[in-house]
Formats: structure tokens, C-alpha cells, sequence
């Protein structure tokens, strides 16, 4: 399970590195412009994501619940191998639902 770990971080660690690699374009003056806050909250999304599906995963609830609503069919190491990615779908869907409306919100009030 711990590779499984592994792989899933690669994610977080891969934006972050590219975050620090958009704040030091500058410094070193290389060519183009990126936002590093967004690679930065990204990490950090994922991140929090990625604590979160470690926690699901290692829950004893969630381990006796996947039998039981599979009927059997799926074993447990498999469906684990999908925690992650589930939980990063899931959590996009409910951030662009949030950040759709914060924008319309936005443009309500301008229109007053």
C-alpha cells in the first residue's frame, strides 16, 4: 500500500515543484510568465485531497462497507486503487460548483 501512497503523491510534490519553478523564473530570468499561486493552491488542494483518501483507506469502516455494497464482487485492493482519483474528481466537481458561484455572485453585485 505504501507504493500506492507513493504514486498518489506524485501529484502534490509535481505541482509544488512547478510552482517554485514559476516564482523563480523571474530571479533567474527565464522566458515566459506563469502563476505560481495557482500551481502552489493546486498542490495544496490535492494535498489535502490525498490526506484525505490516505484517511479513507486506512478506515476499517470503509474496508467492511466495499463488500458489502459490491455483493462480493470487488475485493478491497481493488477498488482502493481508485480512492484517489474518485476523491479528486469529486472534489473538482464541488470546487467548480463553489467557484461558478462566486463568480456569478460577482457579477451580480456589479450589475447593482
Amino acid at each position: 500500500m505504501t507504493i500506492m501512497y507513493f504514486v498518489w503523491s506524485l501529484l502534490p510534490i509535481i505541482l509544488f515543484i512547478m510552482a517554485i519553478w514559476a516564482w523563480l523564473k523571474p530571479v533567474l530570468k527565464v522566458a515566459g510568465r506563469e502563476d505560481g499561486n495557482r500551481y502552489f493552491m493546486m498542490s495544496m488542494f490535492c494535498t489535502a485531497i490525498l490526506i484525505l483518501s490516505i484517511l479513507i483507506d486506512k478506515s476499517t469502516m470503509f474496508q467492511e462497507l466495499v463488500p458489502k455494497l459490491s455483493f462480493g464482487f470487488l475485493e478491497y485492493r481493488m477498488v482502493c486503487l481508485f480512492i484517489y482519483p474518485a476523491m479528486l474528481y469529486i472534489g473538482t466537481l464541488i470546487w467548480d460548483k463553489y467557484d461558478k458561484k462566486k463568480k456569478t455572485d460577482l457579477q451580480n453585485r456589479r450589475q447593482y
